[in-house]
């Protein structure tokens, strides 16, 4: 796990001039805060990663504090500055309404996984997958998810089935749970919006994946 101790400006200001100076530069003095002056041009311009790159960075690789940063954001589209997490879940919770996605037992605490405070039912899950896939944005939705032997979490995982694009899973784990949420194109051709929860004090990482590798096999089969 990953923090930063420093406020935000001390970090940014810290970051500018261990950059600047990596590339040869000098540079002397410290930061301020000031209010810019009105008519000042700005010197540089930057963009941020597409929303799609960002869903693909935090699904693919299991990144729990990009997961929370795409959590506020969401809260600071719909409440403006200053916007909490909690804001962040009634923005979630108000687009799933809105949606006609009914799911009463969903508890969100900070936009991952990585939480014991959390809770969501397969079924509400599956529901969310089914309507994903059937919007106007899936291809870049179904991009995010780690592909059966070939990226992400999933990069190590059931190579030997030659599964290509077939298999996009996004995987999780806490101590005594392991979770599978994804899409699978069975052997037929049909594809299935999938969910695994496991939930037991005996399952770890290890024996968690062997569960969830038989159970995709088990669908693969499927008609």
């Amino acid at each position: 796990m990953r923090r930063v101790v420093l406020d935000p400006d001390a970090y940014l200001f810290g970051d500018f001039v261990y950059l600047w100076r990596s590339l040869g530069g000098k540079f002397e003095g410290g930061y301020a805060n000031v209010e810019v002056k009105e008519g000042a041009e700005p010197i540089y311009t930057g963009e941020s990663k597409t929303l799609a790159e960002v869903i693909a960075g935090a699904n693919k690789y299991s990144n729990n504090l990009l997961a929370r940063q795409l959590l506020l954001a969401i809260g600071y589209h719909y409440f403006g500055e200053g916007t909490t997490v909690k804001d962040g879940v009634d923005s979630v919770q108000a687009w799933l309404r809105d949606k006609g996605l009914i799911m009463p037992n969903l508890v969100m605490e900070n936009g991952a996984g990585l939480s014991r405070q959390i809770s969501m039912s397969a079924d509400s899950l599956s529901q969310l997958l089914v309507y994903a896939a059937n919007s106007a944005y899936h291809p870049e939705f179904m991009a995010s998810f780690s592909l059966s032997g070939l990226d992400g979490t999933m990069k190590k995982r059931l190579g030997d089935l030659n599964l290509g694009g077939r298999a996009r899973l996004k995987t999780g784990y806490v101590k005594g749970v392991r979770t599978l949420a994804g899409y699978l194109r069975a052997d037929s051709g049909k594809d299935y919006a999938v969910v695994l929860f496991i939930s037991d004090k005996k399952v770890n990482f290890s024996n968690g994946n062997v569960i969830q590798d038989e159970f995709i096999k088990w669908v693969l089969k499927k008609g």
